[in-house]
């Protein structure tokens, strides 16, 4: 007998050959001979680039990506949700500051997110690259050639044949091209044929086309961010109509690559708004009646947007996103003249049944400025801590309000939901109701002469939205590839012998041992079933038990 290193080297090639082209669906680092990295700076530049180009690398930043995803549901985004910024901004002015500085109310346009979304896209084609080159040329490559000992393999089986070696070659041959194995026809050395066939190579494509995905997927999202915008913008019902126009917006932020220039314009005007609440005061469904156009002077539609219903127009879609109240105030100078005559949007608070808060701000007309802090209540009700809101609907609306007057510095950037009274002299205060008129020391005065509900929409265009779909549908075709397809082979050698013809069939998995013992079980019944003469175990299968003992 040969001796036992040569024995396991020529008999576990095979398994060996399996191992080395399942490990394409690992880390390059397994199937490339890696020369050393060197010394020097350079030596650390390989070294590095080796290291984060490795699957396992690419798993981690994926993770991290992950987590720095978390402080984008945590707190409200600007170019999402910026009127929620800003009420942010008021209930914890020394956090916010802080949170800005850190990007966490902009997390997706952040520094430190593009950092990590980079080195993930660099870490992906850098170990996906040398993959599919290695599972290109083991695709083309010919099964390897069977060991010299079928009874070291996983499965193996042998029996005596009273056909010609060449007629058994063709008979297993035939046999496995029919069950859709990939098959190549050798002869040996000692004048034996036989057949190598392998099935299962689906699973490595599918990996690979799964990590493709998932980095088409990384450069879908990449185009959106880049290509595309998003706006918000509100719009009080039958109030002038919103035209899709950069300076229209309340809050608008756009890719690098975006011309703002070239935005379509369409219009909506609100025609009517309906809001449905259940019994505990959740919103349980709102709808939003609109005329629009696809562009400034076309034929005006009507359609009724909803949550997750918006209006696709112009390449973008427009989404509902909420609701509020806009109340009404008309100022009149002491000699009755109309000053100001306006809607005013009030900012919902959050879980407060839509009791809102606002500001009138008139700087013309008057010889001072008046600003006037309000809130507006839909209905009002009182407890110990104050007055409160019981429910979203205006059932017993109410506007508490503090009247300042002097300068309101308008010559400086300011948000539209406060001013800065420092400087300004306090005047009237107190509960305003509909109707009701608050006269200022001069004469002038402000009355509430009724409200409107206003919608807030969200304008969105992303280019990448239809890539990304397809990323996931293949992601999850290849994922499914790699979880349930099997890889195995099969042998079969025919060698002549003194009493007739010796067929030794051998197989090998390395996933779902069980399973592939019953298909190799089926197969080798099938050939010992076709091929001429009986099948009967010989002296081969006596030696064979003698040297496994």
């Amino acid at each position: 007998m040969p001796e036992a290193p040569e024995i396991l080297g020529e008999d576990l090639a095979a398994t060996a050959a399996l191992s080395t082209a399942e490990s394409v669906s690992g880390d390059v680092d397994e199937v490339v001979v890696r020369r050393p990295a060197g010394r020097g700076f350079g030596g650390v530049l390989r070294k590095g680039w080796r290291q984060l180009t490795t699957m396992r690398t690419a798993l981690l930043l994926l993770f991290l990506l992950a987590l720095a995803a978390i402080p984008g549901s945590l707190f409200p985004q600007r170019g999402i949700n910026t009127p929620r910024v800003e009420v942010y901004y008021r209930d914890h002015p020394a956090l916010a500051p802080v949170l800005e500085r850190l990007g966490l109310f902009n997390v997706f346009a952040s520094t430190w997110f593009y950092t990590l979304y980079a080195l993930l896209v660099v870490s992906l084609v850098g170990c996906l690259v040398p993959r599919m080159k290695l599972h290109a040329k083991s695709s083309v490559a010919r099964p390897p050639a069977p060991p010299r000992h079928f009874y070291r393999l996983p499965s193996s089986e042998e029996f005596t044949s009273a056909g010609a070696p060449a007629e058994v070659q063709e008979t297993a041959y035939r046999l496995l091209r029919s069950g859709r194995w990939r098959v190549d026809r050798r002869t040996g050395p000692d004048g034996s044929v036989s057949v190598a066939a392998e099935k299962g190579y689906l699973r490595e494509t599918g990996n690979l086309v799964f990590h493709v995905s998932l980095l088409s997927l990384l450069a879908a999202v990449a185009l959106g961010a880049l290509f595309g915008y998003s706006g918000i913008f509100a719009v009080v019902e039958g109030d002038r109509p919103f035209t899709n126009t950069l300076a229209a917006y309340d809050d608008y932020n756009s890719g690098q690559w975006v011309d703002d220039s070239s935005l379509v314009p369409f219009t909506v005007r609100l025609d009517d708004f309906r809001a449905s609440y259940l019994d505990n005061n959740q919103a349980a469904d709102f709808h939003a009646d609109v005329t629009w156009a696809p562009t400034v002077g076309a034929a005006p539609r009507r359609q009724d947007i909803r949550v997750n219903y918006p209006l696709a127009v112009g390449g973008a879609k427009v989404y509902l996103l909420g609701s509020g109240f806009a109340p009404r105030f008309v100022v009149r100078d002491k000699a009755g003249t109309v000053v100001s005559d306006e809607y005013v949007r009030f900012l919902p608070q959050a879980n407060a049944n839509q009791f809102s808060t606002g500001v009138l701000k008139v700087a013309n007309g008057l010889p001072y400025d008046v600003g006037m802090d309000a809130a507006f209540i839909p209905t009002v009700a009182f407890s110990q801590m104050g007055p409160f809101s019981s429910s979203p609907e205006a059932k017993a609306p109410v506007v508490l309000y503090k009247v300042f007057t002097g300068d309101l510095k308008l010559t400086r950037a300011q948000s539209v939901f406060n001013f800065d009274a420092t400087g300004m002299t306090p005047g009237p205060e107190g509960v305003l109701l509909p109707g009701k008129v608050i006269t200022l020391p001069d004469g002038a005065t402000i009355t509430w002469d009724g409200f409107r509900e206003y919608a807030v929409f969200q304008t969105t265009r992303n280019p990448g939205t239809r890539a990304a779909f397809w990323a996931c549908v293949f992601g999850l075709l290849g994922l499914i590839a790699s979880l349930f397809v099997r890889r195995r082979r099969i042998w079969v050698r025919a060698a002549a012998s003194a009493g007739g013809t010796v067929v030794s069939v051998g197989g090998l998995a390395r996933h779902d041992a069980e399973r592939f013992k019953a298909e190799f079980a089926a197969l080798f019944a099938e050939l010992s079933g076709q091929v001429p003469g009986p099948a009967a175990q010989d002296e081969h299968s006596e030696t064979r038990q003698q040297e496994e003992s």
